[in-house]
């Protein structure tokens, strides 16, 4: 319960709780990186990079505390990193969703509670291009 992990695909609302349910979602994602270090001959830190993220998507609807929802939305911060070990290259995402249109929704929350703005953060490993 306390380790958040995302699997990237779907709506890909990196600030909510991923056991939040619904039956259909249209989503659009903005990312800004930059790259910070870059050795592209090492191993472990490959490349390393800070972006910047906002995730909106409208759902066939959600109860929060405030009433029935269908836009979601959060933005943050977030750090990439990218690895080549053997054969494999892959990358290892930390994202911070700082903001969250919903608070009672969002990841590591308890029901009720309602900061839009807070620190929240989920971690992805993904196969690098």
């Amino acid at each position: 319960n306390d380790f958040h992990f995302q699997q990237p695909g779907g709506g890909n609302l990196r600030g909510y709780d991923p056991a939040l349910g619904v039956t259909a979602i249209a989503a659009v994602t903005a990312e800004l990186e930059r790259s910070v270090l870059l050795r592209p001959k090492a191993k472990l830190f490959r490349d390393v990079r800070l972006a910047a993220f906002s995730d909106v998507g409208y759902t066939d609807g959600f109860f929060t505390v405030r009433q029935q929802n269908h836009l979601a939305a959060d933005a943050g911060v977030g750090l990439r990193i990218w690895h080549h070990l053997g054969q494999t290259d892959f990358v290892t995402r930390i994202d911070l969703p700082l903001f969250v249109l919903q608070p009672d929704r969002a990841i590591g929350v308890g029901v009720g509670k309602r900061n839009d703005v807070r620190f929240r953060w989920v971690v992805a490993v993904k196969p690098g291009f």
